[in-house]
């Protein structure tokens, strides 16, 4: 086909047995179509196509490994995954007892794909994808994450505009209560210098509004 044909085909083992799949799943890469089968148990899937179900699994090039408690699945899983020496001993890469400890919530999977190495990567929420409109994959989330990030900002600014705004106007009124004291002590004093602010511009003004005022 000239166009890619992608099956997904959600509770596989649960659908009725479909005729001749195994000869589907065989030819289907060599004519440009993809199925995407999601299965909740091996057995399942041995009940439901019984010794075609090993034919099935072998045609699958790419198998991600959420979590299962069926041992026989775990051990084929981890067999797969190959051994490796570690002071000539040998062990496994992945072992069972790891493949049961994949971490659900930070999405955690076994990724088995063609001739590569097995590594464990971390799938995305659905929610991650805005599947009601056009817009590129990720876009939502980022878009979320991003106006989350920059209202967070805005809000601190804002807060600490508002802090100096408190703090000018405290000040202000500091200054202002000052500067009135002084003008009123130097019209009764006859030495303004003795009431001068430290800061020779403030004394200056001082002075000034003095000498208008009289």
């Amino acid at each position: 086909m000239k166009i890619r044909v992608n099956y997904i085909l959600d509770e596989f083992s649960s659908l009725p047995t479909v005729k001749d799949f195994p000869a589907m799943i065989t030819a289907a890469r060599s004519r440009n179509i993809r199925f995407n089968l999601f299965v909740q148990s091996k057995n399942q899937l041995i009940n439901r196509y019984n010794t075609e179900a090993e034919t099935i699994q072998s045609n699958c090039n790419n198998i991600i490994f959420l979590t299962s408690r069926e041992i026989n699945l775990l051990s084929e899983i981890s067999n797969l995954c190959g051994t490796m020496y570690d002071e000539r001993i040998s062990k496994p890469v992945v072992t069972i007892s790891e493949l049961q400890r994949l971490d659900k919530h930070n999405g955690e999977a076994l990724i088995l794909s063609g001739r590569f190495k097995p590594f464990i990567s971390n799938l995305l929420d659905i929610d991650y994808f805005n599947v009601n409109t056009t817009e590129e994959p990720y876009l939502r989330k980022r878009k979320t994450e991003d106006s989350t990030r920059i209202s967070f900002k805005v809000d601190n600014e804002i807060a600490n505009i508002n802090n100096l705004a408190n703090r000018l106007n405290e000040n202000h009124l500091v200054n202002e209560n000052i500067v009135n004291d002084n003008e009123s002590n130097m019209k009764d004093s006859t030495s303004k210098r003795r009431y001068y602010d430290k800061s020779d511009k403030y004394a200056d003004l001082i002075s000034h509004k003095v000498k208008k005022s009289t």
